[in-house]
């Protein structure tokens, strides 16, 4: 892993953001009306019409920057996690458009009911993906929703989760779209690499400059997004 000298993980929490960046841009285009069975949902508010609703399970750097995403774009976002500390500490810092609540059983269960995007970015201790969507969630979610699981590739946080290689290849479960594609700063590989030299040109210079790493330098971690 490549830590900094504050013991944060530099290139994780770049791709992390870049995902939760990503995540409005990856909904809007599920919500289109260009198949059968989509209902074409714009998620930019509209006068006269009701905002879109957006929740997101997962208030780490990819949760948090994707509900300052669709915020922007004027959409109603509930923010949920389980630890009621963050939360606090990150509703000072959310556009007023972001609901933030403790995440459980029936929190869940309420806010996926009527929304037209879900967003999951979760990750237990073990650096696994908890299932907090379940089949009846599925099932009780409102048709033509779309679902963006960003933990698929530590396991997935639905049960209806699998990998795809790309979006083309979004798919439909219980009339629940599906993005579940691992890796989505992929999609934007020319910003993606500016991002991650940015995380690595100061351990360069630093390595360059002393001959030999610190102990911060633990090799690269996996640039992939985590939650």
């Amino acid at each position: 892993r490549l830590v900094d000298a504050r013991g944060e993980l530099p290139i994780r929490q770049r791709m992390s953001e870049l995902a939760g960046a990503l995540a409005p841009q990856l909904a809007a285009r599920m919500l289109e009306s260009t198949r059968p069975g989509r209902f074409g949902v714009l998620l930019a508010r509209v006068p006269g019409v009701a905002p879109p609703i957006v929740s997101i399970i997962g208030a780490g750097t990819l949760g948090a920057t994707a509900a300052r995403q669709f915020a922007g774009l004027g959409a109603i976002v509930h923010l949920l996690d389980v630890r009621c500390d963050h939360l606090r500490a990150l509703a000072s810092r959310l556009p007023a458009n972001v609901i933030t609540r403790e995440s459980n059983a029936g929190a869940i269960d309420q806010v996926i009911r009527f929304s037209n995007v879900v967003v999951l970015a979760v990750e237990d201790a073990d650096g696994h993906a908890p299932t907090v969507i379940t089949w009846d969630h599925i099932t009780a979610m409102r048709p033509g929703a779309a679902l963006l699981d960003f933990s698929v590739q530590i396991g997935g946080a639905s049960a209806s989760s699998r990998p795809i290689a790309s979006p083309d290849e979004v798919y439909e479960k219980l009339g629940v779209l599906h993005m579940t594609m691992p890796n989505t700063p992929a999609l934007v590989a020319r910003t993606a690499s500016k991002r991650l030299s940015s995380a690595l040109v100061p351990f360069i210079l630093q390595l360059a400059r002393e001959g030999e790493p610190r102990p911060a330098w633990r090799g690269l971690e996996d640039a992939e997004p985590t939650p």
